[in-house]
């Protein structure tokens, strides 16, 4: 059985973080859940370890950015659960730089589908690395802040970091 690597860190202003990472990359961030729960969410033909060195590189990342450091987060990703077209968005969304945000419906025009905004969101949603593919720099059109993964506080608080809220 293969094995991968989960580490705990907490995000100040947004407690408990789990992050998992395989030998192709990091797979998985769970805001705020139990490790039971975060486990459930990974594939289960892999053989978890708690390790927080195999994930050092990560969680210093996190720290600066919970710091409210921009932080570039080049680790290699493991994005196997997504399809073609969520791996896509994510890839996109992974370009939007700190500090600023764009619409779904931007986001929509960025991966050649302008009228699929919705498609979008649900991607976003879907998104299994949030903070490091930074969904919550997707917003509505409208500026309203729209949805989050890990709930709407917890996006108010990333981009309160990033200088986008105050």
């Amino acid at each position: 059985m293969t094995i991968g690597y989960i580490s705990e860190f907490n995000f100040k202003g947004i407690g408990r973080i789990w992050m998992a990472s395989t030998a192709r990359g990091i797979c998985g961030i769970s805001l705020g859940s139990s490790k039971k729960r975060f486990l459930e969410t990974l594939p289960s033909n892999i053989d978890w370890v708690e390790d927080g060195m195999a994930l050092k590189r990560s969680v210093a990342n996190l720290e600066n950015l919970s710091s409210g450091k921009a932080s570039r987060f080049d680790e290699k990703l493991d994005l196997a659960t997504g399809t073609p077209f969520q791996k896509k968005v994510w890839n996109t969304i992974a370009k939007i730089p700190w500090g600023e945000t764009i619409s779904y419906a931007e986001l929509a025009k960025r991966v050649g589908k302008p009228s699929a905004f919705r498609a979008v969101a649900n991607a976003c949603g879907a998104n299994p690395i949030p903070i490091i593919i930074p969904c919550h720099r997707v917003i509505a059109s409208d500026g309203t802040i729209g949805g989050f993964s890990g709930g709407l506080k917890i996006k108010r608080k990333l981009l309160a970091l990033e200088g986008v809220l105050k």
